[in-house]
Formats: structure tokens, sequence, C-alpha cells
């Protein structure tokens, strides 16, 4: 048995203090995984030993402690399909460079899923124009 996470290719480019939403589909066996009242954790860090405690940024589902539906919100739950949110305070501060993504899954019967830390690679880019409009 194995449990995908796709996105974009496993990377993610993203420009340095802007809004990015990023669409995964969670696989079990190359079926989609029903994420009916599902937990997700969405994490990114500097180094992919990084504890999740310790990462850069993190999004949870709102029916997580600290999470809502304006970090991770699962839009087609039987068809395993979840968008993360990122907004310009979340890359910010960070330097530009490559970082290390991980989405965690819990079913409503308990099991838990996710991609191999490491696995997959998430670009900071730094705007040729650093100031907002």
């Amino acid at each position: 048995m194995s449990v995908t996470v796709c996105c974009e290719g496993g990377e993610i480019s993203v420009i340095k203090g802007t809004d990015k939403t990023i669409q995964m589909t969670v696989q079990k066996d190359d079926v989609a995984l029903d994420l009916t009242n599902a937990q997700v954790v969405f994490v990114l860090k500097v180094d992919e030993n990084d504890a999740d405690a310790d990462a850069s940024v993190t999004k949870k589902t709102a029916n997580l402690a600290g999470g809502g539906n304006e970090q991770v919100e699962i839009t087609d739950a039987p068809n395993g399909v979840l968008k993360v949110y990122l907004v310009p305070t979340d890359t910010a501060s960070l330097d530009g460079g490559t970082y290390y993504w991980g989405c965690r899954v819990k079913t409503s019967d308990g099991k838990q899923f996710g991609n191999r830390a490491g696995s997959c690679k998430f670009v900071l880019e730094v705007a040729i124009v650093a100031d907002p409009i």
C-alpha cells in the first residue's frame, strides 16, 4: 500500500511575500483517499529533518486547534482534493531558497498518511520588485 500526496510535480514555487493557493490530491494505491472529516496539517521547513514544531509555516484544517478553512480546505473530499492557502505574511520574513514541505492526513477512521520527509521541495523566489503595491 502506498499513499501519495501529489502537488505540482512535487515542487512548489512561490514568490516571497505573495499569496499562493496550492491544490493537492491525496491517493492511496493510486485511488483518491476520501478526506471526509479528515484532519490535515501542512508544514514548511528549512531542513527536512526539522521537527514539525520548528516549521517555518504550519497550516491546519478547521477541525484542528489553531486551524481554519482559510489555511487548509478540503474542497472535494470524496476525490481526495484539498487546498493550502499561503498569505504574504507566511513567507515575507523567510530567506529565498529551497525549503521542504510536508502534508499529513488523519482520516475519520484514525488512519494517518503523509508524504516522505524531504521528498518535496518548496522554492521561495525573491521578486525583482521588493516592495508590495
